[in-house]
């Protein structure tokens, strides 16, 4: 076996191993193998259903607040003339009569105002409603990532490593090749098959090895 074939030998695993590699870092990474994506959809629809809190206190609200003006108004409307009512009242009986009527819709307005207080207690606690789950999503989240991360150190560690070290043999034993065929070659070594025939031997293995490595990764 001349260096030429030695080099079509190599060369034609150099270009296996580069279609090999090529997928690697073209490939789109798998999110969802690491459970990322499972876990940002789940945050996602976490924080969309918590917010409903908000939707459910206007729309409360809303009807509230229209039912109260509308009584505001009303009261608003009716109090003068009920003054004026009291004003003209011929007897004792129709002025009793007309100042019940008058201290009811006073009351209504004062319970209407003091009710606000409640609302503003809704508002508070809608408000910390949310911010509890968003908090508790966000913590199963950050779970998510780490698990995530650990699970990639723990997995690639170990391929990384192997791939590293049959990275540095089959560069050894390239680098051994080499020297051999330039010993023989400028006379200052002797040209022995056997000894080519045992580095290829164990060149090619050291390929197979890093192929797997490589595989690995994938």
């Amino acid at each position: 076996m001349n260096w030429q074939s030695i080099k079509q030998t190599i060369a034609a695993i150099l270009i296996a191993v580069g279609l090999l590699i090529t997928p690697i870092w073209t490939k789109v990474a798998q999110a969802d193998d690491l459970g990322l994506v499972t876990a940002a959809e789940a945050y996602v629809k976490t924080v969309q259903e918590a917010r409903s809190v908000f939707s459910d206190l206007a729309t409360e609200a809303q009807t509230f607040l229209q039912q109260g003006n509308s009584d505001l108004q009303k009261a608003f409307q009716e109090l003068p003339q009920d003054l004026e009512r009291l004003a003209a009242a011929p007897d004792v009986a129709t002025r009793t009569q007309i100042q019940a009527e008058m201290t009811a819709k006073q009351q209504s307005l004062k319970t209407f105002a003091t009710s606000f207080s409640d609302w503003i207690t809704k508002a508070e606690t809608a408000d910390k409603q949310y911010e509890k789950t968003v908090e508790t999503a966000n913590e199963e989240f950050e779970k998510a990532v780490e698990a995530a991360e650990d699970g990639l150190k723990s997995a690639s560690h170990d391929k990384v490593a192997s791939l590293k070290k049959s990275f540095k043999q089959t560069s050894k034993l390239i680098s051994g090749l080499a020297d051999s065929t330039s010993k023989a070659a400028s006379g200052k070594g002797v040209f022995v098959q056997a000894q080519y025939d045992e580095q290829l031997a164990a060149l090619g293995q050291a390929f197979d090895q890093m192929l797997e490595a490589v595989k690995s990764l994938n």
